[in-house]
């Protein structure tokens, strides 16, 4: 029994992230699961805390970069200062680490929770690839760029507590081009 669970396994495995990414049926969530799971792997290795998956970062900053990025088609970092200095992000932040991840995050009564946040982008065009080779095309290439290099393998790591963080790939319509977006934060705790 065991033996035909490994190879249904196997199967399931190779015909997932063997296979060259079809951008018409684009599995979104497939990706950005492989790309947060090699980004992981390689933090690992270096002997870097691994990061935890933040719904909030993913829904209130990597998605709306990421519109932001493809409406433009322009590769840059989206000011995002308004909605961090309003405070309501950083306290769904604060919340989530603090349920998920466990501790208490550091707030100030002045300036709010105590909260760092950085993000890498990245653009190419679509090209004959798996999704976990995209990954590593994407992590490949912020590894050859000092600053970007340093953030993805920044160590978030707070009174014994990870970082959190998210990504998502966005496309433009009508080109070939793409963009991926990998959003951090170091959560201070108490």
């Amino acid at each position: 029994m065991k033996y035909i669970v490994s190879i249904l396994f196997l199967f399931v495995s190779v015909s997932l992230f063997g296979q060259n990414i079809d951008y018409s049926n684009f599995d979104k969530k497939l990706f950005e699961n492989t790309l947060f799971e090699v980004l992981n792997e390689r933090r690992e290795s270096k002997g870097v805390d691994t990061l935890v998956w933040s719904k909030v970062l993913y829904k209130e900053v990597s998605v709306h970069n990421m519109n932001i990025i493809t409406k433009t088609n322009k590769l840059h970092h989206p000011d995002f200062s308004a909605a961090w200095d309003s405070l309501r992000v950083r306290q769904l932040l604060a919340n989530e680490s603090d349920k998920v991840i466990g501790g208490k995050t550091f707030v100030s009564s002045t300036t709010g929770p105590f909260i760092t946040y950085f993000e890498n982008v990245y653009w190419t065009i679509k090209s004959d690839m798996t999704y976990r080779q995209l990954a590593e095309k994407v992590i490949n290439a912020w590894e050859k760029s000092p600053s970007h290099n340093a953030v993805q393998y920044a160590s978030l790591l707070q009174k014994g507590k990870p970082g959190m963080a998210s990504c998502t790939i966005g496309f433009v319509k009508g080109t070939d081009d793409l963009y991926v977006i990998f959003n951090f934060v170091e959560i201070y705790r108490k």
